[in-house]
């Protein structure tokens, strides 16, 4: 009869364990979502003098559902049938579609060999990689060197015209080319390509001789047997550093699969680029930061409690299967 007794008491500390466990995480993961709520309508609040009406008025409910989709570091992400990332702790990868509907909406050219974007999951930190795999063919390194970076540059600045009359239709100041961050590099070694370009977004729509502060764009491209894939940094000057940091710690991860490396190449039957490592700086697009760079601080924002939620949930889940022993052994002959 004790025995009984003593069961009995245990099963009800653990459901009002339970039971504790699940109202606070109820009430913390609301709290969180209304703080989110805030920061983003604020965000889209501060963004309606760069960004077209109807953007902004579909914006919201898009990164809604592409955070959602987020996958968190440390996974293993496919990059096409070519390559994985190895994404580490601290980063979280926006697969496609939504990675290919947020750029569009931000004024940056969708494409086709998009793989997603990369954020850091760092609270006042703001940067975002845009990751594409293009299937251009095999890229004969080196043979464009030495670079005429006065031409490569004006190149650029071509292009720059070019993606600014489609952000004149969405309502999104243009981008002005300043100029060489860091001039083209290619490490045969290693086949990759980094080089880095400052440009300025016009502050205004209705000033042109407005201007915010300085955007820089800093690439790397990995060359692989049929093609490449691209990490680009989009950030300001004050956060380039740490973005730099992580394009070389993710370029670091990638990992061409086995018949997809550089040095898998078969001069007999591989098809060859029809351009060399000069288009890939001079067709490179000048990406704008918009909203993307705050989508890793949103995260991190809710990182820490969203853990805290996950535990008490934990507790509650275990003190359920206390909950259950105690009931079988209760009625167990």
């Amino acid at each position: 009869m004790m025995v009984s007794i003593a069961v009995m008491t245990r099963m009800k500390w653990a459901s009002t364990c339970s039971i504790l466990a699940l109202l606070l995480s109820a009430v913390l993961l609301s709290t969180q979502v209304q703080a989110y709520q805030e920061s983003r309508e604020q965000t889209v609040f501060s963004a309606k003098e760069t960004l077209a009406d109807d953007a902004v008025g579909q914006l919201p409910d898009v990164w809604v559902q592409a955070l959602s989709a987020m996958k968190l570091g440390p996974m293993t992400i496919a990059l096409s049938d070519q390559a994985s990332l190895e994404l580490p702790s601290g980063y979280g990868f926006m697969p496609q579609p939504w990675a290919r509907k947020i750029m569009a909406k931000i004024g940056n050219q969708p494409s086709a060999d998009e793989l997603g974007v990369i954020f850091p999951l760092v609270e006042e930190v703001e940067w975002y990689i845009d990751v594409e795999y293009v299937g251009s063919g095999y890229i004969r390194g080196g043979n464009d060197q030495p670079w005429d970076t006065e031409q490569l540059l004006a190149g650029l600045r071509q292009g720059a015209k070019a993606g600014n009359a489609r952000r004149g239709k969405l309502g999104i100041p243009p981008v002005q080319v300043v100029g060489w961050e860091e001039t083209p590099v290619y490490d045969a070694e290693l086949h990759r390509l980094l080089w880095a370009i400052e440009a300025r977004m016009q502050a205004s729509m209705r000033d042109s001789t407005s201007s915010s502060e300085s955007i820089v764009n800093y690439n790397l491209h990995e060359l692989g047997r049929e093609g490449y894939i691209s990490l680009s940094l989009v950030t300001n000057r004050a956060s380039l550093a740490q973005g730099k940091h992580a394009v070389d710690e993710l370029g670091a991860a990638i990992e061409f699969k086995e018949g997809k490396r550089y040095q898998d190449f078969d001069a007999a039957s591989d098809r060859l680029a029809e351009s060399g490592l000069v288009a890939l700086v001079v067709e490179g697009e000048i990406r704008e930061p918009g909203l993307m760079m705050e989508a890793g601080s949103w995260l991190a924002k809710l990182g820490a409690p969203l853990m805290v939620v996950l535990l008490l949930l934990m507790c509650g889940l275990v003190c359920w299967s206390r909950k259950a022993k105690g009931r079988n052994r209760l009625i167990s002959p």
